[in-house]
Parts: structure tokens; sequence; C-alpha cells
């Protein structure tokens, strides 16, 4: 019942860092393998996994300049208005860097080029004036 006698029994029976804290590079390398992952059952590698749920996470995942990339590419291949969406949001938006606006919008081409358009077209305008003001 000693909870200070557990801790030590469990450190002597498991002596690997199963139950010690992630590092900050051990849980950015996971996050990055999980990322790679989902790029791949978003391509259909793996055509019986539904990815709706998925569309959020990886929504939030593209205002991470490291990973931002990848979650564009994952958005990409999902024919979604929500993903279209966010693609369109992030990169439109003048606040974040732009490698992640670059990022989103060529995931929006990607996306929309597969043969969906789910913008409204008040959407497409804006974004296609924004292109005109920038490079």
């Amino acid at each position: 019942n000693d909870p200070a006698k557990m801790a030590e029994a469990l450190a002597i029976e498991l002596p690997d860092r199963a139950l010690a804290p992630w590092t900050e590079e051990e849980r950015n390398s996971r996050r990055s393998t999980a990322l790679d992952w989902l790029v791949r059952l978003a391509r259909g590698e793996l055509p019986y996994v539904d990815m709706e749920p998925a569309i959020e996470p990886l929504t939030r995942i593209l205002n991470d300049e490291d990973l931002a990339g990848r979650a564009a590419e994952a958005l990409s291949y999902l024919p979604n208005a929500q993903a279209q969406a966010s693609l369109a949001a992030v990169a439109l938006d003048s606040s974040l860097p732009t490698s992640t606006r670059t990022a989103s919008a060529r995931g929006l081409a990607r996306n929309m080029a597969r043969g969906t358009n789910a913008l409204p077209q008040a959407d497409i305008k804006k974004f296609a004036e924004s292109l005109d003001r920038e490079t």
C-alpha cells in the first residue's frame, strides 16, 4: 500500500524507460512518425481506414511550422470541404510563416486538382486576390 515502495519495485522490475516521460526529441520523433503514417493513410494505402476523424487534428498541425508541410500533404488527399477550407485559411493567414502558407496553398491546389472544389466562390476570389498581391 506504500506508493514509494511500489515505485521502487517498478523501477527494479522495469529498468527500461517504459514509464519515464518522453524527452522533447522523442516526442518530436513520434509526432513525425505519426504524421508520416497519416500521410500514407490519406493516400489510401489502407483504404478501409476512415480519415475523417484526422481532419481536425491535421488542421491544427498546419500551424506548426515544422510539420505543416506533411499535414498539408495529408489534407491534400482528402476530398473534403473542411480540409479545403482549412488549407485555404492557413494559406491566406498573413501572420503565419511563408513556408507554412506555401505548403497549405500547394496542398489546396493538389486537393482541388483531384476533382473537387468545395470552397465557396467568395473564398476562391479572396484566395486569387491574395495570390495577386503576394509572391
